[in-house]
């Protein structure tokens, strides 16, 4: 059985399509893949960039920044590159912290940061409702030295303020990943 999350309500075009067998605790993450090759066990230094076109605040990036690495580094197997050393390097390399628009820059940076891996946000809804906000992002995990998409998924997030639903839309779009590399975490109770 499939259920049909009518486009009204995510702010999309088309139908969007959950399976419940996948996201039955949590029906804000639309969909995610890993690549054969993902081993949350080698992933090393992970460096963080997101893109925020048309976002209502520019401050977004930060709340983005710190929810994500709060997610990684609950793994405890990864490292996360300071948000301070990011911006030195995008200063240097003259780009704005989210300014820069693709994944192909985000890999490049990440290799001048000594990253193994580079983990990049693309929010591309912002919506607001009369009490609330919906955030939709993309996410791909990406190994710096192969090119190679180690993890995808897509997720919508909620909240009071803007800044609350774009911190749960970057929780909900990496719990799988976080699921997958401490499976312990799929036995909590979802808190949601």
């Amino acid at each position: 059985m499939r259920y049909v999350v009518p486009s009204l309500f995510l702010g999309l075009v088309s139908c969007a399509t959950l399976n419940p067998q996948h996201y039955e605790n949590n029906p804000y993450v639309l969909d995610y893949t890993f690549s054969p090759k993902f081993n949350p066990d080698s992933l090393g230094t992970v460096a963080i960039f997101s893109r925020l076109e048309g976002a209502p605040k520019p401050s977004l990036d930060k709340v983005a920044y710190d929810a994500a690495a709060l997610q990684l580094l609950k793994t405890g197997k990864v490292d996360v590159v300071d948000r301070a050393r990011v911006e030195d390097i995008l200063k240097e390399q003259e780009f704005s912290y989210s300014g820069f628009v693709d994944q192909k820059t985000a890999v490049r940076l990440g290799k001048l940061l000594g990253a193994h891996a580079v983990l990049f946000l693309d929010f591309i809804n912002f919506e607001e409702d009369m009490d609330s906000y919906t955030v939709r992002v993309n996410a791909k995990l990406i190994d710096v030295e192969t090119g190679r998409i180690l993890y995808v998924a897509s997720a919508l997030g909620s909240g009071w303020d803007i800044e609350s639903a774009v911190s749960d839309a970057v929780k909900r779009v990496l719990k799988p990943l976080l699921k997958r590399a401490v499976p312990s975490e799929g036995q909590e109770t979802e808190r949601e």
